[in-house]
Order: structure tokens, then C-alpha cells, then sequence
């Protein structure tokens, strides 16, 4: 799956019980001021694994539980039936894995029975809630991922995950050495390439291994992704929130967070809402000045607010906000063309 395939999508528009409150991305900048935008009520299966975050202690429910409650399941009676369906399959599968053999053997005839038996329908990008893929037999590589991870735990094999920009495999670890394993693809076992997927520290420099809590902070990033595409914003800022939460150090989820704001002020300004778009987009300025797009984009809505007005006659409203905008952003050569574009038109309009 594409991770963050709406990365800043259209930044400009001529070119995208009280809860823990832990610190979040050191990166993003005015990081803990950010969670006052998480706006979406906590469900209750979250405040164990936002405890056991702000606690720094590894997640208690475990990686099926975290990873189902970060996807939306929001009911604890839903968790255990995806639970017994887990342990199920794990019944079914353990006696047909030979203990004598060595683990990447083990773990290949595990993947095979997964590909066989619950990932039966194929790969779909958005398919990171693992709920859906139970039900489904669809996935990507976020809920591929999980559900090997899961299974492979409790078969007692070792395994991590490691996370590169745009994907996530996981990791067996045999002795020192570790073993990707690619889950989207079915045939992985018995690919030529398999002799070429034992990790060394500098292939494993290029991505970043993450542990429970981290794998279930990508899912709610991606989940964050999937609700920005439904143009739903304040919950897919919610759910960046909630993945830096889980992972202060998440550089994609913070991208993402970032471009939730940008997305969504631009749907604002479409829709002709230009001062709840201002507005947005002055909030979010305070708390990261230097964010470029949300500059470009404050101009683009300024630029939009005044042709409308103009168009209306409102000439003198219209002089209003490019001032204003002048005061919040400073000169700009931008501004300069607006004004003067729009004393040409209030000089054609005979005022």
C-alpha cells in the first residue's frame, strides 16, 4: 500500500475519562499544542493503548487488539470474535509447522497456509483495517503485515516489521541475521528474489524498524489516509494525532496531519467558504510558521475570497482581505498583482 499516497495533495489550487495527552513528534513544530485539533471523542478500547503509550510500556492488548482498534473496530465484542478467528486459524496452523525445522522454513510454510487460507482475495491499497481483511480475504501491506506478525508470534517465530517510505514488510529474525518478508506477494517464499532478502544494517538504513506500538500507529495514519480521500478531515487529523501519539517520531504521520489542514482549507475555499478557510489556515500558521504550503495556500484563499467579492462589486471588502492578508503574511509580490488586478477591475466597474 501507498502509505502516503495523499501526501500534501493540492497545496495550492492552481497546482491536497480524560484521554493521555503524551508529547508528540519532536519534528512537527509546537508538537503537544497540536492535539488540541484531535476533535474526535476517544473510544473506549483506546485509553488502554493511549496509557500504555503515555507510560512508555510496551502495548498490553497486544498487536491484533491495537492494530484492530487503531483500523475503527469499535466494540470489544467485535475484537474478541477477530480474536477467536486469530486463534482459530492458529489451531489450524501450528501442528502443520515442523518445529525441527530451521525458522525461515517454518515461516514459509506459515505464509503459504496465511496466503491459503485468510489473504484469499487479493491485494486492494486501502485495505489497512484488519476487520476487513478478516472478512474480506483482501489486504495491503499494513494489514498483511499484521496478520503474519500476529500469527508468526504465536507459532513462536521472532519477527519485527520494518517501515520504508510508501510500504512496510515484516522481519524474521534468524540469530543475528534478519529476513524481510514481503506479504503482499503470495509467491514470496518461492521467489528467486528470496536469496537476496537477508537485511544488513545498511539495507536496513534505508527503512525503519518499528515495534508493536509503531505498527499500530501506520495503521491509523493510513486510516487517517483513507478518511482525507472522503474528504472527512477533522477524523483524519484525528487519526494522525493518534499515530504520533503512539509514534512521536513518525515523519509520515505528521506529513499527513499537515496535509489534512492544507486539504481541507482548500475544500473550504471551493466551496466558497472563504473565512472558515482563513481562519483555518491562520490557526494552523501559529503552530507551524514555517510550513510552507500553508503560506501558499492562505494566498491562494485570499486571492479566491477577492475575486468573488469583486465579482459581486464588493470592491471595498475585497481591498479588506487582501490587507489583511498583507498584515498576517507580510509583503508579498502575490499580493502586489491581487491588488492591483483589482483596482483595474473596480476602475472597469465605473467606481
Amino acid at each position: 500500500m501507498n502509505l502516503t499516497r495523499i501526501f500534501a495533495a493540492g497545496a495550492v489550487a492552481v497546482a491536497a475519562l480524560a484521554s493521555p495527552r503524551p508529547t508528540i513528534a519532536s519534528d512537527l513544530p509546537n508538537a503537544a499544542a497540536w492535539q488540541a485539533w484531535d476533535s474526535e471523542p476517544l473510544l473506549p478500547q483506546e485509553y488502554p493503548l493511549f496509557a500504555d503509550a503515555q507510560a512508555h510500556r510496551p502495548i498490553q492488548q497486544g498487536l491484533l487488539s491495537a492494530a484492530l482498534v487503531a483500523g475503527g473496530t469499535s466494540d470489544s465484542a467485535s475484537i474478541a470474535r477477530y480474536q477467536g478467528v486469530l486463534e482459530h486459524y492458529c489451531r489450524q496452523f501450528r501442528p502443520q509447522l515442523d518445529d525441527s525445522q530451521p525458522p525461515a522454513r517454518r515461516a514459509a510454510r506459515l505464509f503459504e497456509l496465511m496466503h491459503a487460507q485468510i489473504l484469499t482475495a487479493g491485494y486492494q491499497e486501502d485495505m489497512t483495517d484488519l476487520a476487513a481483511t478478516f472478512d474480506s480475504g483482501r489486504y495491503n501491506c499494513v494489514s498483511s503485515c499484521v496478520l503474519f506478525n500476529c500469527l508468526a508470534q504465536r507459532c513462536g517465530l521472532q519477527v519485527g516489521a520494518v517501515e520504508y517510505p510508501s510500504h512496510v514488510c515484516s522481519l524474521l529474525q534468524i540469530g543475528q541475521q534478519r529476513l524481510a518478508i514481503e506479504n503482499t506477494c503470495p509467491t514470496w517464499f518461492r521467489s528467486a528474489e528470496l536469496k537476496n532478502t537477508t537485511l544488513t544494517d545498511g539495507a536496513l538504513s534505508a527503512g525503519r524498524q518499528v515495534d508493536t506500538q509503531q505498527l499500530a500507529a501506520i495503521v491509523y495514519y493510513n486510516r487517517g489516509i483513507d478518511l482525507l480521500g472522503r474528504q472527512q478531515f477533522s477524523a483524519a487529523i484525528s487519526a494522525n494525532l493518534r499515530a504520533l501519539r503512539l509514534d512521536p517520531a513518525s515523519p509520515t504521520a505528521a506529513s499527513n496531519l499537515l496535509a489534512a489542514v492544507n486539504n481541507w482549507s482548500l475544500a473550504l475555499c471551493d466551496a466558497g467558504q472563504f473565512a472558515e478557510a482563513s481562519q483555518l489556515l491562520r490557526r494552523a500558521r501559529g503552530l507551524a510558521p514555517d510550513h510552507e504550503p500553508f503560506r501558499a495556500n492562505s494566498l491562494h484563499v485570499a486571492g479566491m475570497w477577492c475575486h468573488a467579492l469583486a465579482q459581486q462589486g464588493r470592491f471595498e471588502d475585497a481591498s479588506a482581505v487582501i490587507a489583511a492578508a498583507r498584515d498576517a503574511l507580510g509583503n508579498d509580490a502575490r499580493l502586489d498583482r491581487l491588488q492591483a488586478d483589482l483596482r483595474r477591475r473596480q476602475l472597469g466597474h465605473g467606481t
